[in-house]
């Protein structure tokens, strides 16, 4: 059995790895196939139809530059989107401050409509097109934070210079730290398009899905359901977070979102609990780990954002918890699991599937999809949709042997009547036999007597009255297996009282 695991496992991590090594290549703004920009400029005179802007840009650290005095300032450092977290830098202070950013693109010499997606910038931030304003959220000088994504489109020729100031000051994030996309405005749209009906599919999905789930949950009211319905309703209001982001809560809805991300997990550690049938210790010490984490990432981030070492040590203990917690939930598979069961089968590799996912996120870090889903977003919904699969089948499965139960318990009531219907009859036959015997009796005398007296003629009268009365069906032996033949005795009583007014089997004649 254990080896079986191995196998089973080390098959679905390899799988599971191709899958998102091949996402992390294809599917990636960090690895997409476009030109590769370098000092702060980057050629895109291929008139490609899709273009990421990551690599190249030209950065004035703790600095905003006008876009008519970027020739003149010198720039601190060279850098790719994503390369930094915070507006510190690596530099040891403080994370937030001020920020440009600057690169050149070189385009066809026909002039174009372009667009070009703005993702989330963190937290008060201008984009503007060679010196034209194109892009304005939140304030810089008197700081107020605004963080939303869009596009901006325009039309251009030859070359553009793109300048983004950025300022932030309560963020746990700063600044720019997902790459841009830029190309022809059909193209680009399209690309934004497919990505937003694919994620609103999947939380319509799963929003419907919990929502049937929770109906199951009112009716059989099993604890699977119920922590199911959970996990798939935060799953989808995690999945959700572009829209909500949308409505500018600022960094409230950040917090929200990893709170949500955080129960996810722990709804998770409880499912791991409950298949394998673990201590109510155990569950409960998860429990209050998993939710000192879900408070943890709503209130510390208020209090450690103006020191970045401090949000680096919690970053690294957040990872480092997810990756224990898993490979806990591995080793415990591995020795707890029964794999002839499909349930347990389906829990192994979805959690499996899951650990792959964190395995990508905290050490391949830069990547950002350009259609599809992150990898945890995956494997969540994975997990739901497999869960909601065996949960739902094992119900159907169950509802149909108590049909069958049902059915059989039915089938021997009938059996019982039909005993009990027997029992009568022996009962009745045992009374009419006692009742032969007394009258046989008195038959012997009476036909003793007229033998004595020589009265035939009244022997023989008798004789064809007894012959009439033995022709009878209630004296009629259908066959020598007594249950048997107490049925037809039965079931000719039954014709008889329905006016059946003649039986005919084999030979045997009974005429009302």
């Amino acid at each position: 059995m254990k080896r079986n695991n191995y196998i089973l496992i080390m098959i679905v991590l390899l799988n599971t790895m191709i899958f998102f090594i091949f996402q992390y290549h294809f599917d990636n703004k960090y690895t997409f196939d476009s030109p590769v920009g370098k000092d702060g400029i980057v050629d895109l005179t291929d008139n490609s139809a899709i273009n990421m802007l990551t690599y190249g840009w030209e950065i004035y650290i703790q600095k905003i530059v006008a876009p008519t005095e970027i020739q003149n300032t010198p720039h601190d450092e060279i850098v790719y989107i994503g390369q930094y977290n915070d507006l510190a830098f690596h530099n040891g202070t403080l994370p937030h401050g001020f920020a440009t950013y600057h690169l050149k693109a070189m385009l066809p010499s026909l002039s174009q409509t372009y667009a070009m997606e703005i993702p989330e910038i963190y937290s008060a931030s201008r984009v503007y097109i060679n010196n034209q304003l194109m892009w304005n959220q939140g304030n810089i000088e008197n700081y107020k934070p605004a963080i939303q994504t869009g596009v901006i489109m325009f039309e251009a020729k030859d070359s553009i210079d793109i300048t983004i100031q950025v300022r932030d000051e309560n963020h746990y994030y700063s600044g720019v730290v997902y790459p841009f996309i830029l190309g022809h405005q059909d193209a680009v749209m399209n690309v934004l398009n497919i990505r937003q009906m694919i994620r609103t599919f999947l939380c319509a999905f799963m929003f419907i899905g919990s929502c049937l789930i929770l109906i199951l949950t009112l009716v059989y009211r099993k604890k699977e359901f119920f922590y199911l319905f959970i996990f798939s309703f935060v799953t989808c209001i995690y999945l959700s977070y572009p829209f909500y982001h949308q409505f500018g809560f600022s960094i409230l809805s950040y917090q929200f979102e990893d709170c949500c991300y955080f129960l996810m997990i722990a709804l998770i550690v409880q499912l791991h609990c409950y298949i394998l049938n673990l201590t109510l210790v155990i569950k409960r010490t998860l429990a209050f780990i998993c939710g000192l984490f879900i408070m943890s990432a709503f209130i510390l981030p208020t209090f450690f954002y103006q020191n970045s070492h401090l949000m680096n040590v919690y970053s690294f203990c957040i990872n480092a918890y997810k990756c224990i917690l898993f490979v806990w939930m591995i080793t415990t598979s591995l020795f707890l699991f029964q794999t002839n069961e499909e349930k347990t089968k389906v829990w192994f590799i979805d959690i499996s599937i899951f650990l792959c996912a964190l395995f990508m996120n905290v050490f391949f870090p830069l990547f950002e999809p350009v259609y599809g889903l992150w990898q945890v977003e995956l494997a969540a919904v994975l997990i739901a949709i497999s869960l909601s699969y065996i949960f739902i089948k094992d119900t159907i499965y169950h509802y149909y042997q108590n049909i069958i139960l049902d059915n059989h318990i039915q089938d021997m009531k009938k059996q019982f009547q039909l005993l009990n219907n027997h029992y009568q009859q022996m009962q009745k036959t045992n009374t009419i036999i006692h009742q032969m015997k007394h009258d046989m009796r008195h038959h012997i005398l009476i036909l003793k007597d007229y033998n004595q007296n020589h009265n035939y003629e009244s022997l023989a009268l008798y004789l064809e009255e007894l012959s009439e009365d033995i022709s009878l069906p209630s004296f009629i032996q259908v066959c020598d297996h007594a249950v048997f033949n107490a049925v037809m005795h039965y079931n000719l009583k039954i014709a008889k009282q329905g006016s059946v007014s003649r039986v005919e089997d084999k030979g045997i004649t009974i005429e009302k």
